[in-house]
C-alpha cells in the first residue's frame, strides 16, 4: 500500500527512518512529494511532515528538526508520558495527531546519538547506561519504537481504514557466547600447569579435585554443556553461538582457534545452529586482529562468516561497526547494555545502522538483545527468582508488541558451579515461558 508523504525537506535522516519505521515495520511503500499542490491531489493515504496542515485528510507529526539537521550537537531531552502511559521525547506544537515528533525520537534512539556526544566511559571504554537520557525503567525496559510504531499504524488506519499493514509475530531468539569452550579441557601443558597453580593460590582445593578429575575422565567438563543448550530450543527461531577466536590476553581467555576439539565442535554446532565470530577484546581497537579472527572462522566452517557479537559487549560508535563492515561482517548482535537489561536502541526489532558522522544509511543490520545473564547475576546482583521476574516482564513487553526476544547467556552460565548454582532453571523457565507466549500467539 502506497503512503504519500509531503515534507519540504527530505535528507538522508528522513529517509532513513520514515523507511524504518513505515516500510520495514508497517510495509507501506512510500512516495515523498515536494510540492503541495500535487500532495493535495494524491488520491491515497497522506502523512504530512511539515509545521503547517495541507490537506483535509492527512496524518500530521510537526517536525523537531533532528532530521533536518547536518550535526551532531547535544539535545534537550524531556520525557513525557501520554494519558496511556507511553513515554515520549522531543515534543512539539501538538497537531490533532501527535504531541511530538515520533520520526525524530526514534532517530535519535536508533542512531545512538547521544553516544556520539561527549561522555565518561566505563573502564571497558563502554557507554553505560548511567550516561543515558532513557535509564528510567519505564523507559528502557520497554520496546518504545514498537509501541509508537502500533501508535502510527492506529492513527493511519481511522483516517485510511483501506490500508493493510505488514502482520509481524513474536519471535524468541537464543543466542550463546562461548568465551571459554572448555573450563578445564583442551588447553596446553602451559595453561592446565597453570590453572592447578592459581587454584593452589586461591587455596581452592575443590576446584583443584575438579580439575585433575575432568583431566583424568573421571567427570564431564563444567562448561561442556552443549547437549543442554541443544534441548533448550526455540520454536520460532535457530540459536545463534558466537565463538571467541582471539589470541590469549588479559580479557581474552578463550581456548586456540588451533585446537581441533574446538574445531570439531565449532563444526558440530554448525549443523543445528548459526555460528558467528565473537571479536575478541583486543580486536576492538585492531582492525587487523579483527579480520584475522573472523578468517579463522572462514577456515574452521569452510563458508563466510558474517554475524558478530563484540566480546565484553565493546562498542565504540563509529569505529566498532565501521570495521565490521570494513571485514565484511552484515549482521552485528552486540546492541545493549552489560549493566542493566532492556532495549538500548529503543527497540526489539532489526534495524540498518545509519553513520552518524557520515550521514549515511550502511548495510550493516543491528539485531538487539533484552536481557544478559552476567548483566542478571553479576551487574544488578539479583536472586535467581528476581531474575526470572525481570526476564519475564521483558518477554511480556516485547510479546505485546510482536517483537523479537533475543537473550544473551553463556555456555559456562550453566555448569551450576560457583555462583552459577540454581541459574541453569532460570533460563530453562524463560525459554518455557517464551515458546509459551508463541504458541499463544
Amino acid at each position: 500500500m502506497q503512503l504519500y508523504i509531503y515534507s519540504p525537506i527530505v535528507s538522508n535522516r528522513l529517509k532513513y527512518v520514515f523507511d524504518t519505521l513505515l516500510h520495514e515495520r508497517l510495509g507501506l511503500t512510500l512516495v515523498y512529494l515536494h510540492n503541495t499542490e500535487t500532495y493535495q491531489q494524491a488520491k491515497g493515504a497522506k502523512l504530512n511532515y511539515s509545521h503547517q496542515p495541507i490537506a483535509i485528510q492527512e496524518l500530521h507529526i510537526r517536525p523537531y528538526g533532528l532530521l533536518e539537521a547536518t550535526n551532531i550537537t547535544s539535545q534537550s531531552i524531556s520525557i513525557q508520558y501520554s494519558v496511556h502511559s507511553t513515554p515520549y521525547f522531543f515534543q512539539v506544537v501538538p497537531t490533532k495527531d501527535f504531541a511530538f515528533d515520533v520520526f525524530s525520537a526514534a532517530f535519535f534512539l536508533l542512531t545512538r546519538y547521544e553516544e556520539y556526544l561527549p561522555f565518561q566511559a566505563d573502564i571497558h571504554n563502554r557507554f553505560s547506561v548511567s550516561q543515558s537520557h532513557f535509564r528510567d525503567p519505564n523507559f528502557l525496559y520497554r520496546p518504545i519504537i514498537e509501541e509508537w510504531v502500533s501508535l502510527l499504524r492506529q492513527k493511519l488506519l481511522q483516517m485510511f481504514p483501506f490500508l493493510t499493514f505488514y502482520a509481524s509475530k513474536f519471535v524468541f531468539q537464543p543466542t550463546y557466547d562461548i568465551d571459554l569452550a572448555w573450563a578445564f579441557l583442551h588447553r596446553n601443558w602451559q595453561r592446565t600447569i597453570g590453572g592447578f597453580l592459581n587454584d593452589a593460590k586461591a587455596g581452592s582445593l575443590r576446584k583443584m579435585k575438579q580439575r585433575w578429575q575432568v583431566l583424568m575422565n573421571k567427570k564431564q567438563d563444567p562448561y561442556d554443556t552443549y547437549a543442554l543448550l541443544s534441548s533448550l530450543s526455540s520454536l520460532t527461531a535457530k540459536p545463534i553461538y558466537f565463538f571467541l577466536l582471539g589470541d590469549y590476553g588479559k580479557y581474552d581467555k578463550n581456548i586456540s582457534s588451533s585446537s581441533i576439539a574446538l574445531q570439531q565442535l565449532i563444526r558440530q554446532i554448525d549443523k543445528e545452529a548459526l555460528v558467528g565470530i565473537h571479536p575478541s577484546y583486543h580486536s576492538n581497537t585492531s582492525i587487523a586482529q579483527l579480520h584475522k579472527e573472523k578468517l579463522r572462522l572462514e577456515n574452521i566452517l569452510q563458508k563466510p562468516v558474517t554475524l558478530s557479537r563484540q566480546h565484553f559487549l565493546k562498542l565504540h560508535l563509529p569505529d566498532t561497526y565501521r570495521n565490521l563492515l570494513e571485514v565484511g561482517i552484515k549482521e552485528d548482535y552486540s546492541m545493549g547494555y552489560s549493566d542493566t537489561i532492556g532495549f538500548r536502541a529503543g527497540t526489539s526489532l532489526p534495524f540498518f545502522w545509519y553513520d552518524l558522522k557520515q550521514e549515511m544509511t550502511t548495510a550493516l543490520k543491528i539485531f538487539p538483545f533484552a536481557i544478559m545473564d552476567v548483566t542478571l547475576k553479576s551487574y544488578l546482583k539479583l536472586s535467581p527468582t528476581q531474575a526470572y521476574n525481570a526476564a519475564i516482564l521483558l518477554l511480556h513487553h516485547v510479546s505485546a508488541c510482536n517483537g523479537i526476544f533475543t537473550t544473551l547467556w553463556h555456555n559456562s552460565s550453566f555448569s551450576e558451579i560457583g555462583d552459577w548454582e540454581a541459574w541453569k532453571l532460570v533460563y530453562q523457565d524463560i525459554v518455557v515461558q517464551a515458546n509459551r507466549k508463541h504458541l499463544l500467539d
